[in-house]
């Protein structure tokens, strides 16, 4: 895909607690890679990921927000004001989805 045919763009912010694998789980569908390394998130961290949707070429904003208390206020700020669609995900049954 090049950078011109791209036309939709969908924001994702990803929120939970802190120490659930947030970062983990976006870096394994966007990279390909997975780390067991805990890294705290400061703020908010992006990746990106370019797919085709219904032959349409789509590009997938995540981005990945800190879970902890102290950073609530900087987080909030990416995501006031978007239309909210919330999905849950256990992170118990992770292991079931194929990236």
């Amino acid at each position: 895909m090049l950078e011109e045919d791209l036309e939709v763009a969908i924001k994702v912010v990803v929120v939970g607690n802190g120490a659930v694998g947030k970062s983990s789980m976006i870096q394994r569908y966007c990279k390909g890679i997975f780390t067991k390394d805990y890294k705290k998130t400061i703020g908010v961290d992006f990746l990106e990921r370019e797919m085709q949707v219904n032959d349409e070429d789509v590009r997938l904003m995540l981005w990945d927000t800190a879970g902890q208390e102290e950073f609530d206020a900087i987080t909030k700020a990416y995501y006031r004001g978007k239309e909210k669609n919330p999905v849950n995900i256990k992170t118990l049954v992770c292991g079931k989805f194929k990236f």
